[in-house]
């Protein structure tokens, strides 16, 4: 219905706020991965890599605390209708996504390091193993749980595309 609708897009809005920094740390590590490549200094790569995936991990864990204790009063700065349902739908799509924002920050670092040393194909296949995942999910997914289960598209594809890119990095 248009709650839940309104309430996902209000949570998502909110998330978008909260990927900023994230995106940051991949463009940051893109460019410094690629001048350190450029000059043959690996190792400060793998330095780099470790470094910014803990600043990540940090970011996302005070993010994921933020988010449990001001998410709803957060998500209500994005809608004008503040009923119980628009609520509890958007608290339900936090509650599923932000535990899993660790495996987000990776991607972002991971994804932009091997881009940034010029290994673009592990980035692409990531990013279409990601939109397909989440799609598939997505519909399998809402088919047997319904909008529970369009919260855990996300996380999925994130935990997915985590995996295949950190595994690859490595």
């Amino acid at each position: 219905g248009a709650e839940t609708i309104a309430g996902f897009i209000s949570a998502t809005r909110l998330e978008q706020l909260a990927l900023q920094p994230m995106i940051s740390f991949g463009i940051a590590m893109a460019v410094y991965s690629a001048q350190n490549y450029g000059a043959g200094r690996y190792e400060r790569i793998r330095k780099g890599v470790r470094q910014c995936s803990l600043i990540s991990i940090g970011f996302c864990f005070v993010a994921a605390i933020g988010m449990y204790f001001f998410g709803l009063k957060l998500v209500a700065l994005f809608t004008t209708e503040h009923n119980d349902l628009l609520l509890e739908q958007a608290w339900l799509y936090l509650k599923m996504s932000v535990p899993f924002y660790f495996f987000l920050g990776q991607i972002f670092v991971y994804r932009n390091a091997l881009q940034g040393m010029g290994i673009s194909i592990v980035p692409l296949v990531s990013s279409i193993l990601e939109l397909v995942l989440r799609g598939a999910s997505a519909l399998y997914l809402a088919s047997i749980w319904g909008y529970f289960g369009l919260c855990c598209a996300s996380p999925i594809c994130w935990v997915a595309a985590c995996l295949f890119t950190s595994g690859s990095y490595f």
